[in-house]
């Protein structure tokens, strides 16, 4: 569990340095006065700008993928490639968040590449 890059070890000896500092009322007063700046924060317009344009940012690539039609080809290409070879374990299920452009596009290449060798096979 890293938080920050910061391991449990790293965290306790952050805690036990802050103690023997601070000692108890310091800690509490600073624990006090962290809280208050986080709280000031998450509670400014600022803040609340940038998580809604991080959740923009997130929505973006669905709402391309649906208005493209894109979407549909998406799971289209995923059915044929389960129907064709039901071992495959590695695609993502159509609930779960797409792919960019680029790793559709390789979808795309592999499956009319597979359908070749199909063809050239059967000849």
């Amino acid at each position: 569990m890293d938080i920050l890059g910061i391991g449990p070890l790293e965290f306790g000896l952050i805690l036990v340095l802050a103690l023997i500092l601070l000692g108890p009322k310091g800690m509490v007063e600073s624990a006090h006065k962290v809280g208050t700046f986080i709280q000031k924060i998450v509670r400014s317009d600022g803040w609340r700008s940038i998580v809604k344009s991080t959740r923009e940012i997130r929505q973006a690539q669905d709402r391309i993928l649906q208005e493209t039609g894109l979407q549909e080809t998406l799971d289209e290409l995923r059915d044929s490639r389960i129907l064709r070879n039901p071992t495959i374990t590695d695609l993502p299920a159509k609930s779960q968040k797409t792919e960019s452009l680029s790793e559709i596009q390789q979808m795309i290449e592999s499956t009319k590449d597979s359908e070749t060798s199909d063809e050239k096979s059967k000849s």
